[in-house]
């Protein structure tokens, strides 16, 4: 029997490594091993720096989370959702897995697995794609000039919890660089054809930031073919119902190794 892959989990803007402890915690259950990729550009010491851009944050997450698993020959399904699915891309060879295979490579890539995610093409930022203007649920120059974070957060992003939970989880909200947002990604993963068959995108119904209509319309301007799962979730219902979000993960881990 084939090795179950890994899975590994992509941080989304303005939050914190620790917001990925619940759906962990669910997919070791199934006897997932888990590998979470963060962001320089979360909650940085100085959010004005100039290095703090969307393709050096998708460099990073390969140097430090991806290229690893892929040295030591590993399978890695990815989810990710937000930011960190629009972001994580590659300029140079591909890293999914039958690309890898073909170049006489182990491991790899074997499938996506992406939630509420902004479908911007190579080159282009994630503020020009939203039209150039900041959507209503976000708030400039917060905590401090150079910053960026959500307003009214939990109808945003914890909508779904109960209230008592919902304050909790929105403390641990962090900033996150502002120019990052409007500096040009790298060729995305999601756009490559060696997925084809391989990508999921989990439409989350009760999302307080990409309401299902906008989730449909960014999902059909991406021009690529997804396997669209809908479920009763927020934006971040990994951390709010981490069993719903587990059990599809796992579902599509188990059809794609």
């Amino acid at each position: 029997m084939a090795s179950k892959p890994i899975i590994l989990l992509i941080l989304g803007g303005m939050t914190h490594n620790t917001c990925y402890d619940p759906l962990k915690a669910e997919l070791h259950k199934s006897g997932y091993e888990t590998v979470v990729a963060s962001l320089p550009s979360a909650d940085p010491a100085d959010p004005l720096d100039q290095s703090l851009t969307a393709a050096n944050d998708a460099r990073s997450i390969y140097a430090k989370s991806v290229k690893p698993l892929l040295d030591a020959g590993k399978d890695v399904v990815i989810y990710a959702y937000s930011y960190g699915g629009t972001v994580f891309g590659n300029d140079g060879p591909s890293f999914v897995k039958s690309e890898r295979n073909a170049r006489g490579e182990k491991g790899g890539i074997v499938g996506i697995l992406y939630m509420s995610i902004a479908t911007v093409p190579a080159g282009m930022g994630q503020l020009e794609f939203m039209g150039g203007t900041w959507p209503p649920f976000i708030v400039i120059d917060q905590p401090k000039k150079g910053f960026l974070t959500f307003d009214h957060i939990i109808a945003a992003l914890f909508n779904d919890a109960a209230p008592a939970d919902a304050e909790e989880l929105a403390k641990t909200v962090v900033g996150h660089s502002s120019r990052t947002f409007d500096t040009g990604v790298l060729p995305p993963l999601w756009a490559e054809r060696a997925l084809d068959g391989k990508r999921v995108w989990l439409l989350a119904q009760l999302d307080g930031t990409f309401p299902p209509e906008a989730a449909r319309t960014i999902i059909a301007a991406s021009g690529v073919e997804w396997e669209v799962i809908e479920r009763d979730v927020g934006h971040c219902g990994f951390v709010t119902q981490p069993g719903v979000v587990a059990k599809v993960i796992v579902e599509a881990a188990t059809k794609w190794a």
